[in-house]
């Protein structure tokens, strides 16, 4: 089983968000993040742009007072240091 189904599966018990890093190298690191729907990923920033991909679902992403919807294959770069949340939809 590779490390995203591996994820999906444990998530699907889970009671908050989980996260697993899927790729890591000197200079770049993928992170996998699942929710079921109704999860917060509550208030953070990280020192590093992110880039948002939706594999599956929808999310409700909020920055700066705005909201933005993201369905399936959606994307969205997130600037660093910069104050987000992610609410899980579906």
């Amino acid at each position: 089983m590779n490390r995203i189904n591996e994820l999906k599966a444990e998530s699907s018990q889970a009671l908050h968000p989980l996260a697993k890093a899927i790729y890591q190298h000197q200079h770049a690191k993928v992170l996998c993040l699942t929710f079921q729907k109704g999860m917060i990923l509550k208030d953070h920033k990280t020192p590093y742009a992110s880039f948002l991909l939706v594999i599956e679902g929808k999310i409700e992403y909020l920055q700066d007072g705005q909201t933005k919807v993201l369905d399936t294959y959606d994307q969205h770069t997130i600037e660093p240091h910069v104050l987000h949340k992610v609410i899980a939809l579906e």
